[in-house]
């Protein structure tokens, strides 16, 4: 579901209507996602070592969650502290990620976090989108698999590369 409820003003653009993408609509392809949120909860931030520069950086974690569902937030360096339970922003520019096979929104390079005074209405905890394989489409179907090791037409399968019939070791 999109919504078109807020409009932006600024000094070089007239009144101009944004499309927010909810947090359910997330896929772990999405990429310059603008959204509307509530920070349920901020991690504190913790000092990791990236692998090639051996630079140090800042993380923590945040969940935070819309009328449609939650997900978990990762910030990054000066990002750490913009967050604050309770409050309500809009991401502009984000991207969502897999890590560990659980997807993660992100505040991209030329991304922005805007503190808006309106909290929103009716915040749901479920779906959690950063529970594993959320973001991917299910399989619709299942190919059967013959339990003598025969193929459909009926000439064996494992026999005739010189294996037993049955994989019973």
């Amino acid at each position: 579901m999109r919504e078109l409820p807020l409009q932006r003003n600024d000094e070089n653009c007239q009144s101009e209507e944004v499309e927010f993408t909810s947090i359910a609509q997330l896929r772990t392809t999405s990429r310059a996602v603008t959204t509307r949120f509530t920070v349920l909860s901020v991690e504190e931030p913790r000092v990791i070592s990236s692998k090639n520069s051996r630079r140090q950086h800042l993380v923590t974690k945040a969940i935070v969650a819309d009328e449609s569902g939650r997900i978990d937030m990762i910030l990054w360096n000066k990002d750490v502290d913009e967050l604050r339970p309770e409050k309500t922003y809009i991401l502009r520019g984000g991207y969502v990620s897999v890590y560990e096979e659980c997807m993660q929104l992100n505040k991209g390079r030329s991304g922005s976090l805007k503190l808006i005074p309106k909290n929103l209405q009716g915040i749901s905890r479920t779906p959690n989108m950063s529970k594993p394989f959320m973001g991917r489409q299910r399989r619709t179907k299942k190919r059967s698999r013959s339990r003598s090791g025969r193929t459909l037409g009926g000439i064996p399968g494992r026999e005739k590369k010189g294996y037993c019939s049955s994989k019973g070791f």
